[in-house]
């Protein structure tokens, strides 16, 4: 008899009534977590809301926030919960989680986990990403580490974003560089940006060595994710496509291959290219005194080429 009554009370704990009174938001189901984020959900009736991990306890959720999408459900509004876990302290692979409602078991769900850096609590990382199409076709997503997180936010999206992330990376170049014989001086005050965010090149920097004879020039193509710089005279010249080295943020590798300026053709083999940043620049070394080409040609040039090349 005991045993029946037992088995009764534990399908009356788990029937589809009791469910209904509790909702478990996060982790989906057999959906992958990594880095600190919440467990949450909301309970209809319950305030004292724990979870175990693979059968470990990791703590009380706080409860009683707001939910107003549960008044219909439940009666009220003060149903919502969650629990703060670094899912980085998992070991990679399945898990199981089980929610408990004043003691009692409501829900079970399996999910799977991933360290987000690698490690338990990743330090001095950073990195910033750009994710074209997202979240519709046309638009871009830019993607920022966040240490105290461990994990990815974004810190930018829509029409704009490729070209702010363009132009962010293009202004990074600020300083002298050397690339094989070249000198390209480069300061963030001579950036100009392009007003249509779809351009192959959005912003770019002229370096103050260019003149009426040889054009230097430096930018970001968001298309490739390389940094672009031209070197040209008015028949010829070489394009230099280069990713930043990542151990030496002052360097830059990749390849260079010439062009013919009448057709912005390419005219040879891929050669390695290598560039290096000699220095930065202070607020004093914009040199305006210097002759220039036209700044509609060079912007016209850049253009051609970044398209090319996309």
């Amino acid at each position: 008899m005991r045993s029946l009554v037992t088995k009764a009370l534990f399908v009356a704990i788990l029937s589809p009534a009791s469910w209904a009174q509790v909702g478990l938001d996060n982790p989906v189901s057999l959906a992958t977590e990594s880095g600190i984020g919440v467990i949450s959900g909301f309970h209809c009736t319950s305030r004292d809301i724990s979870f175990r991990i693979n059968g470990i306890s990791i703590g009380k959720a706080g409860a009683g926030t707001e939910r107003g999408d549960t008044k219909a459900l439940c009666g009220r509004t003060d149903t919502g919960f969650s629990l703060l876990f670094n899912f980085n302290l998992l070991t990679p692979g399945t898990h199981s989680l089980g929610m408990y409602a004043d003691g009692q078991l409501v829900e079970t769900r399996s999910f799977k986990s991933i360290k987000s850096a690698g490690e338990e609590f990743a330090q001095n990382k950073y990195k910033r990403i750009l994710v074209p199409d997202f979240p519709i076709t046309g638009h871009s997503a830019i993607l920022e580490w966040v240490t105290a997180k461990q994990d990815f936010v974004v810190t930018d999206s829509g029409l704009y974003a490729a070209a702010n992330f363009s132009c962010d990376m293009t202004e990074s170049l600020h300083g002298v560089w050397t690339v094989e014989n070249y000198r390209f001086n480069l300061h963030r005050d001579n950036m100009t940006r392009d007003a249509d965010p779809k351009d192959a090149i959005p912003c770019m920097i002229v370096s103050k060595e260019s003149n009426s004879f040889r054009t230097y020039s430096a930018s970001f193509s968001p298309a490739r994710q390389e940094f672009m710089f031209l070197q040209y005279d008015t028949i010829s010249g070489t394009a230099y496509l280069m990713k930043r080295n990542p151990s030496n943020s002052d360097e830059l590798v990749g390849f260079q291959q010439g062009f013919w300026v009448s057709d912005f053709s390419f005219i040879n083999n891929q050669k390695p290219a290598k560039a290096t940043r000699l220095r930065f620049l202070t607020p004093t070394a914009v040199d305006t005194n210097s002759p220039s080409p036209s700044m509609e040609s060079i912007i016209h040039t850049n253009q051609a080429i970044g398209a090319r090349l996309r």
